[in-house]
């Protein structure tokens, strides 16, 4: 797999994505072929749920437990070397996450002959996660199915996609209740030659919850940050029951360019409950109802902060003037490439922006300082950089100046984030560039 990036080959899986197969609804079409081979595959003993569980149940903030070499290493080495050799994901990008994304696996039954005889391993591997012995470890494991209301997870329901998380993909926060799910997990494929660190970034993140409400009716929102981070060890196997309103997780941004954060990821659904949550009360519709009627963190400049506008350039705010004058490109062009103050660039990305609303602008910035020096700024601790974060987190995520130390940002951890804050990134220079 080329650096930083998920394989090139001809996709297989993403374009049967398309064709939306069901999987067999026949009892054990799945996992009757896997309890040939799950042996191969299995090296956690389905016995060790017994003492997993303590383990599991008090785990914080939430239920959830990293399971270590669940597979033998060789045979999941072979899964793999496949998916490198014959996947390729299609970026999948919204306002929640960036990930390459695979087709989902039960689509492995309707590829071709050749495709599945490449695939062969991963398809084993597919059943054996979905197979009666491996299912029955997880609900002994986690508790998280009623066997007096008939509960159990649901093994012809395969949800399941492989996963590339390359530099700069990420995963915000959320519960994960969707429908029928009852268990997420994440079955880590990261180069075991090489062990994954905290500066490779892309970590699982859990949050835990604020202190619940007075009104019964209001659901506790998640605290702004995350208090376990689990790395994506190779051969583990995070597991957590899907808890509307509770559940809350994250990937954090992956930083390495050199190997990408590969997985398998799903989950089981509940089979034989009308309930299928659980927690009702609290499902997702009910989450999206009251984002609508809590307000947001209200967040407003300071009245007494300085004018970011350069002597000799109009400061009328409410101006709708679109044209950019000389003195505009003249400030701008300290801090931003020339190329993109010319009329030409500015009408290409102005009509890509039309035709695809949005535009990825490349080496934007003139000078590499600048650069570092907004690094340096975001990487550096948020308790020294007077910050004010804004919440709830699973709504919107971003830091602000929050103090103004009267006749300016006199502090010095403070005075150069200001200059970035505002001049060149808030002037009205740039706004007239944007409009353009």
């Amino acid at each position: 797999m080329p650096k930083g990036r998920p394989a090139k080959r001809p996709t297989t899986l993403a374009s049967q994505q398309r064709r939306r197969s069901k999987p067999s609804r026949h009892q054990g079409a799945y996992h009757e072929r896997s309890d040939i081979t799950a042996s191969d595959f299995l090296q956690v003993r389905t016995t060790d749920s017994e003492h997993l569980r303590p383990l599991y149940a008090a785990a914080k903030p939430f239920p959830h437990i990293q399971l270590r070499e669940v597979f033998a290493a060789d045979s999941l080495r072979a899964v793999r070397d496949e998916v490198i050799g014959n996947c390729s994901g299609s970026l999948k990008e919204t306002d929640i996450y960036k990930v390459y994304q695979t087709g989902e696996l039960r689509n492995l039954d309707v590829l071709s002959s050749e495709e599945q005889t490449r695939l062969g391993k991963l398809r084993t591997l597919r059943d054996t996660l979905y197979s009666d012995a491996f299912r029955q470890f997880l609900e002994d494991l986690t508790g998280c199915c009623n066997a007096a209301q008939g509960e159990h997870l649901d093994g012809d329901q395969v949800d399941c996609s492989i996963n590339v998380y390359t530099s700069g993909c990420h995963l915000l926060c959320h519960d994960d209740a969707i429908g029928t799910r009852r268990l997420s997990y994440i079955l880590y494929l990261t180069d075991p030659d090489q062990a994954w660190t905290n500066e490779d970034g892309g970590r699982l993140q859990l949050f835990a919850l604020g202190d619940r409400h007075q009104d019964k009716d209001e659901l506790t929102e998640p605290e702004p940050y995350p208090i376990v981070s689990l790395l994506p060890a190779w051969n583990t196997m995070t597991v957590f029951q899907v808890q509307p309103g509770c559940s809350f997780h994250a990937v954090e941004e992956v930083h390495s360019t050199e190997r990408p954060r590969l997985s398998i990821s799903g989950w089981y659904h509940v089979q034989g409950s009308h309930n299928t949550n659980g927690l009702a009360p609290e499902s997702s519709l009910k989450q999206l109802q009251m984002c609508r009627q809590r307000p947001l963190t209200p967040f407003a400049w300071p009245a007494s902060a300085p004018d970011a506008t350069p002597d000799g350039v109009a400061k009328d705010k409410t101006s709708t003037t679109v044209s950019l004058w000389t003195a505009d490109r003249a400030y701008l062009s300290e801090f931003l490439r020339p190329e993109y103050l010319q009329d030409d660039t500015i009408r290409v990305i102005r009509k890509q922006f039309l035709r695809e609303s949005s535009v990825q602008l490349h080496d934007f910035l003139k000078t590499k300082p600048i650069v570092q020096q907004i690094m340096d700024c975001a990487s550096g601790d948020r308790h020294e950089l007077a910050t004010h974060l804004a919440e709830p987190i699973e709504e919107q995520r971003s830091i602000r100046r929050s103090t103004w130390l009267g006749n300016g940002w006199t502090a010095a951890s403070t005075s150069d984030f200001w200059s970035i804050e505002h001049p060149p990134l808030s002037t009205i220079p740039l706004r007239r560039w944007r409009t353009r």
